[in-house]
């Protein structure tokens, strides 16, 4: 039972929020379009999009062990390898599998839905594969949050509606770009975290090329772009106002936003905004995947 629960928690089962929502939020805007639920399809997508996430997680666990960004003191999240819980072959080879199956799954519903749907699958293999692993892993280099931004943002939920639609449409593409600045925000969350340790393993992060007050600072503008984002859509009468209720959790963010940025003048350590910035990404797509079903039930 150890063994299952720690291959489990390897997987980081709390950020699936990252690829769940905008996979939900494709199919849905389809369905609030007018396109009859395809189930099989969408559970199939679905069920795609978390084996591509999990094996991404899996690859990243192993990319930062062994090009020395992970340590005993760094790697509080993800410390299953640096503290000998489980292997490093074994992981790699987790991760693998499971981009293998997810692109198994990618292949069958381009089969049924038409060839975009390589595309969108072929780019999330390779984005995810070089995270951290392959001949230039851009983590590394300092482009993760703005290549996640639409690996997780727009290159999801567009394939999703497409399935669902069998359409392409840039108006999907621009609904989806709040989720996009919300990942983005966690990947820069992570690094703001790990900013002592990034230093002193020699790689370059955006966080460390902007230093701690301007990489808070930009963290900051990716929350207030994905409201204004939001807010816009629904102004453009492109979302119903039901898709506002994420609106909701602003307090809880201007009280995260100001304690950040006395925390980045102050260079004090950031605690857990990790998963507080997880938790956000999870609770701001429940709210706006609620809000669009009611308008979807009173269709």
């Amino acid at each position: 039972m150890r063994t299952i629960w720690l291959w489990f928690h390897a997987a980081r089962p709390w950020c699936y929020s990252v690829s769940v929502v905008p996979l939900l939020l494709g199919a849905v805007l389809a369905w609030l379009a007018g396109f009859p639920p395809r189930w099989g399809l969408f559970l199939l997508t679905l069920a795609a999009g978390v084996l591509l996430h999990t094996g991404v997680n899996y690859l990243n666990t192993y990319g930062d062990y062994v090009s020395g960004v992970d340590t005993v003191e760094s790697a509080d999240s993800c410390p299953h390898l640096v503290r000998g819980w489980l292997r490093p072959r074994p992981v790699l080879a987790a991760g693998l599998i499971c981009l293998a199956l997810a692109a198994v799954m990618g292949l069958a519903l381009a089969w049924w839905c038409g060839w975009p749907v390589l595309v969108f699958g072929a780019l999330g293999l390779a984005g995810g594969y070089c995270y951290t692993t392959g001949p230039l892993p851009y983590k590394y280099i300092g482009a993760g949050p703005v290549l996640v931004f639409f690996l997780m943002g727009p290159l999801m939920v567009c394939p999703a509606y497409y399935i669902q639609s069998g359409a392409l449409s840039w108006r999907v593409f621009l609904l989806a770009l709040p989720l996009g600045c919300l990942v983005s925000a966690l990947m820069q969350a992570n690094d703001i975290h790990d900013l002592a340790h990034d230093r002193a393993s020699g790689i370059r992060t955006l966080a460390l090329a902007l230093g701690r007050e301007r990489a808070s600072g930009l963290l900051c503008a990716m929350y207030i772009s994905a409201y204004l984002l939001l807010a816009g859509s629904v102004a453009a009468s492109l979302l119903p106002l039901a898709a506002l209720a994420p609106m909701l959790l602003l307090p809880g963010l201007a009280r995260v936003v100001r304690n950040l940025a006395v925390s980045a003048r102050r260079e004090e350590q950031v605690g857990a905004i990790v998963y507080w910035a997880a938790g956000f990404h999870a609770a701001f797509g429940a709210l706006l995947l609620a809000g669009l079903a009611v308008s979807l039930l009173w269709q």
